[in-house]
């Protein structure tokens, strides 16, 4: 519920997610994966504000209020859901 993979007009994958995360401390520990790979490609993850990721997800979805949301760059196209939680563990 809390990973939004964005998408074109098209539906396809345009490479980006936001990820809501309940802790700062999952933030932190998020972000010490920037540049890490997901299958072939690194992964940048960056820290935003609820506003900037809720601005982006307009379109699509709303992000729900919580405590941190990291923005991931460079996923593979074919990323999943899957994917990101297997990253992320």
């Amino acid at each position: 519920e809390g990973i939004h993979i964005i998408h074109n007009r098209n539906g396809r994958s345009k490479g980006q997610a936001f990820i809501e995360l309940e802790h700062e401390e999952d933030v932190c520990k998020a972000l010490d994966l920037h540049k890490h790979y997901l299958g072939q490609r690194f992964v940048e993850v960056y820290e935003v504000t609820n506003k900037d990721a809720e601005a982006i997800l307009k379109a699509t979805q709303q992000v729900t209020e919580s405590d941190g949301v990291v923005r991931l760059r460079g996923l593979p196209f074919s990323c999943t859901e899957k994917d990101i939680i297997q990253f992320f563990s």
